[in-house]
């Protein structure tokens, strides 16, 4: 009695890697070593392991089951239907494609939060029916699905601000641990004290670049932004973040930080003015702030990200503030709830009091963020730049 033996078959380079998101590396397909003429009743299931970054299984779902239902004739496969899983009405880009071997019938997977996963194993179990008896053939060849992601960090070397200067450590670090799905994008460090104190939209111009950049390399969906500070606990209690690298250490220039973001600038311009009411119009930097946050929403129409993580401190700590950003942005945000430490070789959690190995040596620490905030259907009021 003849077995169906399947295997896999993928399009990119490397015979056992399925890439979401990126056209030419997003499909792999089934075909058969060996099959018999005739059979009915043939069952192809897609047998899926996805791992937790500390490398545990995540809970099964049942409609995620994937499998191909059929019949051979002639040896070859003709296919009656498929069963795929549901797709949630807030995910894109974060597809990859399984095919049959005629490529008539293809089905889709994917998987929620590519950030939080360590691995994910596709192989083939197949099972059919040939002369009344039923057969099945289990296989063990893997195919990998790669989520690839990206993080913007600041470029240059900082004086004030020496903390700045080990994220590219770090990123160099995580980079090198999936080098052909990893990106990094470095962005203008500013010195804060140069600023003297009014804002110009040029200085966001780079950031709105590398966030873009980053955006159409993370095919994965997935962006951190990781090129300062953040904050919202007992010692800053007005949530912020860096939107770009700023040198600077108040106590030494007696300068506070210009170009952060905060919640300040957000809560007052978030919803368009009610009929009859009179106009709030943003003071000069708050509205350069405001236009930077629209100028990169633009920027990001149209691009494979699904959401962006505040790889900074503590902003995650203030639900409010991280979906006025989601809501002037146009994408989904979230962010950290814990003070972040960079080492060259690590990123972690200050209550974990040191980086929890091998996890946060090869993954960006996930499992102390915040909600992920979708934007609201009314988008908040532009103003554009100042004007000169």
């Amino acid at each position: 009695m003849t077995q169906i033996v399947a295997n896999w078959v993928t399009t990119g380079s490397g015979t056992n890697v399925v890439v979401v998101g990126d056209p030419a590396k997003n499909l792999v397909q089934f075909e058969f070593a060996s099959a018999p003429q005739k059979a009915e009743k043939v069952v192809i299931t897609i047998v899926e392991k996805i791992l937790d970054l500390d490398g545990k299984p995540r809970p099964s779902d049942a409609d995620n089951i994937k499998l191909f239902t059929g019949k051979l004739e002639n040896g070859k496969f003709v296919a009656s239907g498929f069963q795929m899983g549901k797709k949630r009405s807030n995910l894109k880009n974060n597809e990859f494609k399984i095919a049959d071997p005629e490529k008539k019938n293809i089905m889709r997977g994917f998987i929620d939060d590519p950030e939080r996963v360590s691995e994910h194993v596709l192989t083939l179990k197949t099972s059919h029916d040939i002369k009344g008896k039923s057969v099945e053939f289990v296989g063990t060849q893997e195919v990998q699905v790669r989520f690839p992601l990206a993080m913007v960090i600041p470029k240059g070397k900082a004086t004030l601000d020496t903390a700045l200067n080990m994220i590219g450590k770090y990123a160099s670090n995580w980079k090198s641990k999936d080098a052909p799905h990893r990106h990094v994008e470095e962005t203008k460090m500013v010195v804060t004290k140069s600023l003297k104190g009014t804002l110009e939209p040029s200085v966001y111009d780079d950031i709105v670049r590398a966030i873009a950049a980053a955006a159409d390399k993370a095919t994965g969906g997935i962006v951190a932004l990781s090129v300062g500070h953040g904050g919202m606990g007992t010692v800053d209690t007005v949530p912020f973040v860096n939107l770009i690298p700023e040198d600077n250490k108040k106590a030494q220039t007696g300068v506070p930080f210009l170009a952060r973001v905060d919640q300040t600038d957000l809560a007052p311009y978030d919803k368009p003015p009610a009929p009859g009411s009179v106009k709030s119009t943003p003071g000069r930097n708050t509205q350069v702030r405001l236009d930077a946050l629209d100028r990169i929403g633009d920027a990001l129409q149209g691009k494979p990200i699904r959401r962006l993580l505040l790889h900074t401190c503590n902003a995650g700590n203030s639900p409010d503030f991280i979906q006025f950003l989601a809501n002037r942005l146009r994408i989904p945000v979230f962010a950290q709830m814990d003070f972040i430490w960079f080492q060259p070789a690590a990123s972690f959690y200050d209550k974990d009091g040191q980086p929890v190995l091998p996890r946060d040596e090869k993954f960006w620490p996930i499992h102390r963020s915040g909600e992920v905030k979708i934007p609201d259907p009314v988008a908040p009021p532009r103003f554009g730049p100042p004007k000169s």
